[in-house]
């Protein structure tokens, strides 16, 4: 008896409607994009947009498979974003730990407060349970790193991702990024209380987190920078065909620490990040090896980047990421009177829940630029009496040939010793003032930027009602908090940044 072999999947052409839809998708997320650049300086609002109308729940145009699909495309964009980020990372500002410090003070006050005011308000307010509080609350405590990203290269006249700012900000989301899928390993397991190991199912992804980002740094600050210089300054091979050896190399790392992130269930954002960052170090390595040799306009993994990767990244992979968070959104559910007015309140809320994290940056400034003042004005008392002692040994009768330094001491000379030093050299110089509120600006910029929410709050509270831990009530609430911050938060940031201009370019948190 004959027997029917299927060797391979059977190739059919594919439908015009196939072809259609297909093209039709992957050029109206970049239109899009482009008039919601436009209308209003974020343009990934066009694609999560045109997500939701291709999506099953409103027009129903695509297929589950092709949605799946755009959803794993779209989850490599987010990986090569976050990379994009760590690649882009300013390691001097990085390693700064006044920076670290103040990165983590954003971050946990990005968690903390919107649990917080989410268990008061739906509690007390919204009259529901605890637990559903608190699982909406750490749905609403994730920001999105993708979006964080997105946000800060889109303005690039600015080029934010590179700045101080940026890069503590960068710091903050990466935080509640953990964070977040610490949550989300704690709600899976809430129906399952009783496990013993669940301190540990709650710990392990905070570890091998925290582990990566620590082995890493130090790998490629003692490992991996040496080895490589090493090899590339002895090896013609590499030297006559960088751009295909390296091009390799950050797919390869790319792959390596996304795979081990996944495999050590820390998250493979920070996976991407930590190759992103390495990848950087090894390039100024490189820069600082190669500066008196002559192959010292060697190919770098940031011009190999923006060479073959960043078009398709911004035309294709990251519209599917955008995209896909379109697709989470249960746009007919959203619609019912009690549910729309609570996710209304509830999304004002949180945004002010993540808002407030910019006001660290104030309070930062204002605290360094005292503890620089008292430093001055502490200056021991017998300093000024003695230059002026020194100043008045000129002779009077000699011509008028001294220099408007010693004429301004003559002068001081007159007056008192115990004159105080602020009177002398002044209290509120006008570049101070300038400074300080200039210092407002950033604060804006880092709280308005960490508003948006995005993929690991769909995460948060698609599990939650999964592990019937949150009603159909509550989850409603929670898409549309998490729907309007992501909406609103690029879109106040672009406005932002159109509106200040030029006073964003100055200032010691934007250089």
């Amino acid at each position: 008896m004959g027997t029917t072999t299927t060797y391979s999947y059977s190739y059919v052409e594919p439908t015009i409607v196939s072809l259609l839809i297909l093209s039709s998708f992957i050029y109206l997320l970049n239109a899009a994009r482009y008039i919601a650049q436009q209308l209003f300086y974020a343009g990934l609002i066009g694609e999560i947009l045109v997500g939701i109308i291709y999506a099953a729940p409103l027009a129903n145009i695509l297929k589950t498979e092709w949605e799946q699909t755009v959803l794993d495309f779209g989850y490599l964009g987010l990986l090569i974003l976050v990379f994009e980020g760590g690649l882009e990372t300013r390691l001097d500002f990085l390693a700064v730990k006044s920076n670290l410090f103040l990165s983590s003070i954003i971050g946990l006050t990005g968690i903390l407060t919107p649990i917080g005011l989410s268990i008061f308000l739906c509690t007390v307010g919204f009259k529901f349970s605890l637990l559903e509080s608190f699982t909406m609350g750490a749905s609403l405590s994730a920001t999105s790193l993708g979006t964080t990203f997105a946000i800060l290269s889109s303005q690039g006249t600015y080029q934010l991702n590179k700045s101080r700012m940026g890069t503590i900000l960068v710091g903050a989301a990466l935080l509640d990024d953990i964070s977040g899928l610490v949550m989300a390993s704690v709600i899976e397991k809430l129906g399952h209380i009783g496990e013993q190991n669940l301190p540990w199912l709650i710990s392990k992804p905070i570890v091998s987190s925290v582990a990566m980002i620590v082995i890493s740094t130090l790998l490629a600050r003692f490992l991996f920078g040496r080895i490589w210089v090493k090899i590339e300054c002895e090896n013609r091979i590499i030297k006559c065909y960088s751009d295909q050896i390296l091009l390799f190399c950050l797919i390869a790392g790319l792959s390596a620490f996304v795979t081990i992130a996944s495999y050590t269930s820390a998250s493979t954002l920070v996976g991407a990040y930590c190759c992103g960052a390495t990848l950087r170090h090894l390039d100024e390595c490189r820069k600082k090896a190669s500066a008196d040799v002559e192959h010292s306009n060697t190919t770098s993994f940031q011009h190999l980047f923006e060479k073959y990767i960043r078009t398709i990244k911004e035309y294709l992979f990251a519209p599917f990421f955008f995209a896909s968070i379109g697709f989470a959104v249960p746009f007919l559910q959203l619609w019912h009177g009690k549910e729309l007015w609570q996710g209304i309140v509830y999304a004002l809320l949180m945004i002010l829940g993540k808002f407030i994290t910019g006001v660290w940056i104030i309070i930062w400034t204002f605290a360094s630029t005292r503890f620089k003042k008292s430093k001055v004005t502490n200056v021991s008392p017998t300093t000024v009496p003695v230059e002026i002692a020194m100043v008045e040994q000129v002779p009077m009768s000699q011509p008028s040939t001294t220099s408007p330094v010693l004429i301004s001491h003559r002068s001081l000379s007159s007056r008192s010793v115990d004159t105080p030093h602020d009177e002398i050299i002044g209290t509120n110089p006008p570049e101070v003032s300038a400074k300080k509120s200039r210092s407002i600006y950033p604060a804006l910029i880092v709280g308005l930027s960490m508003v948006s929410r995005g993929e690991i709050g769909f995460l948060i509270a698609n599990i939650g009602v999964s592990a019937n831990v949150l009603s159909a009530e509550a989850f409603i609430v929670t898409i549309w908090a998490i729907l309007l911050n992501t909406i609103m938060g690029p879109i106040a940031v672009g406005i932002m940044i159109k509106v200040l201009g030029s006073k964003l370019s100055d200032g010691v948190w934007i250089d």
